[in-house]
């Protein structure tokens, strides 16, 4: 759960860990190659569809199929127990959508999410500079505190 996000980036339910990232999974495993690329629309759109003609009430957002797949790369990657049985692959991203990555895409993908990080850390030292710049000062001098009140006077009427 991420900080100022709680709403949206809850824990993953057990439903989602032992329903909704299979059949993203299963759907992601057929989609070989950069190509062949599903944009996170077309995921949702499939599984809610499914998950309607099942007559359940889940819905799933763009949000959610993030954090599902970075569920399944943990996963895949030996970071996180699955609960059932599942054969690795490597789930890419670039930004026509998510896609089961080829050896020779692999290290692109690497490169694409090191350039990300990257990234976000600049922005991070940034926010970090303007933080400090505009931390109340706690030593030297008190300053006299602005008022909104007005300090002259009007002039009385005769």
């Amino acid at each position: 759960m991420l900080k100022l996000f709680e709403d949206i980036t809850n824990d993953l339910t057990e439903y989602e860990r032992l329903f909704v990232a299979p059949w993203i999974s299963a759907g992601l495993r057929t989609k070989v190659g950069k190509a062949n690329a599903i944009p996170a629309s077309c995921i949702i759109a499939k599984v809610n569809k499914f998950i309607e003609q099942r007559g359940e009430t889940y819905k799933l957002n763009g949000v959610r199929v993030r954090k599902l797949v970075g569920f399944l790369r943990l996963v895949y990657g030996g970071r996180l127990d699955l609960p059932y049985s599942e054969t690795p692959f490597f789930i890419g991203s670039c930004s026509k959508g998510y896609f089961n990555a080829q050896p020779e895409e692999m290290e692109m993908v690497c490169e694409s999410l090191r350039q990300r990080i990257n990234q976000q850390s600049l922005i991070l030292e940034a926010l970090k500079v303007t933080q400090k710049q505009h931390a109340p000062k706690t030593t030297g001098p008190k300053l006299k505190q602005l008022t909104m009140e007005p300090t002259w006077q009007a002039p009385e009427a005769n």
